[in-house]
This record gives C-alpha cells, structure tokens and sequence, in this order.
C-alpha cells in the first residue's frame, strides 16, 4: 500500500501538467483570428447588409419618366429615403441606390394613358446586391410622411394612376402601372415603399 501512493502522486502530477498543457494550446489556438485572415469574414461581410425577406425599402425615385414615352430596357434609379436598420443590427444606409428597368410598355390607347411593367431589382449596399421587390405604396413629390409608413398601400397624391400589378405574385418583382390618362409622368423624387420578397 505504501509504495503506491508515491507511484500515484507523480501520475496525478503528470496528469495535471499534461492538462494544463493541453487546454493551454487549445485556447491559443481558439484565439480569435485576425479579420484578414479569417477565410469566411469577407462572405459574412457581403451578407451582413442584404435585407432579408419582409424588409420594407421607402424610396425616392432618381429618374423621371413618362408612361407613355418610356421604353423596354430603360434603366430606373431610386435612393434610399433613410436609415433602413436589419434584424442583424447592419442598417442600410439612406441615400444607397436602388436599380431596375422597365420590363415592358403597352401604349397609350382609346384616350387612355400606357400601362408599365418595371421591376427593382439591384441594391447597392458597398456592392450590388439582387433584390425582389414588390410595390406596397407610390406616392408624389414631396411625400406625406406617412406614405412611408410600413402599413400604407395604395397611391396618394398622383392623379390618373393605378397600381395594376404590385409584383407579389407570379411573375413576383414585376410592378405594372397603368395611367387613366395620357403623358402621365412620375417625377423625381415621388416615393415608392417597397417590400423585399
């Protein structure tokens, strides 16, 4: 019995040491990484402002047009109206531009204005970043400031046109507009509330 125990007490010690040795590396080595070497910061970086679905985006629209002299292909430009904060804690900075394009124009007819067919369909967030977007409200230049609030649907303030299609059903993103009169223009500045799909 009694030449156990020192035979005991160096293994405990070794045990110990070996240890203490082994989570010492082990939290060298679960030590953070600097960002630029980490391999997936830059993929969780890209992410980091993509607004998920449900994520409502008030606009500005940045280019004029007319319903009835516009074009297939045409290239439409919106900004931002403000701070667009996510559930990740990023926020989507006022002022980042929207893009999309005219997707389609059937023309004027029998005293009645054009119907367009558009869609938004690229955010700029430090880089471009895919989006679908339907139209929850239009309103003209300046807003009431309510038209940005996330539960306003519908047209205010611009005369002679209807939302046709809002784009939240197959084919989803595509947003037509039809004009009850001729050389109906929507103006820069006049509001869009978008919805990410």
């Amino acid at each position: 019995m009694k030449c156990l125990l020192p035979k005991a007490a160096p293994a405990r010690l070794g045990s110990a040491v070996f240890l203490f040795a082994f989570f010492s590396v082990s939290l060298i080595g679960a030590a953070p990484i600097p960002a630029a070497q980490t391999p997936n910061n830059s993929a969780e970086a890209t992410q980091e402002n993509e607004p998920p679905s449900g994520t409502t985006l008030p606009v500005f629209l940045h280019t004029s047009f007319s319903l009835d002299r516009c074009k297939p292909g045409q290239v439409l430009r919106g900004k931002i109206a403000k701070d667009v904060g996510l559930r990740n804690g990023s926020v989507i900075r006022k002022g980042s531009e929207l893009e999309g394009h005219i997707v389609e124009v059937t023309p004027a007819a029998n005293r009645s204005g054009a119907n367009v067919a558009m869609q938004f369909d690229k955010l700029d967030v430090g880089r471009k970043v895919p989006v679908v977007t339907n139209l929850q409200a239009i309103a003209d230049h300046p807003p009431a400031l309510w038209a940005f609030n996330v539960d306003a649907r519908g047209n205010y303030g611009i005369d002679n046109l209807l939302i046709a299609r809002a784009g939240n059903t197959d084919p989803v993103g595509k947003i037509v507009l039809a004009s009850q009169a001729q050389n109906l223009k929507l103006e820069k500045g006049d509001a869009l509330l978008l919805l990410v799909d």
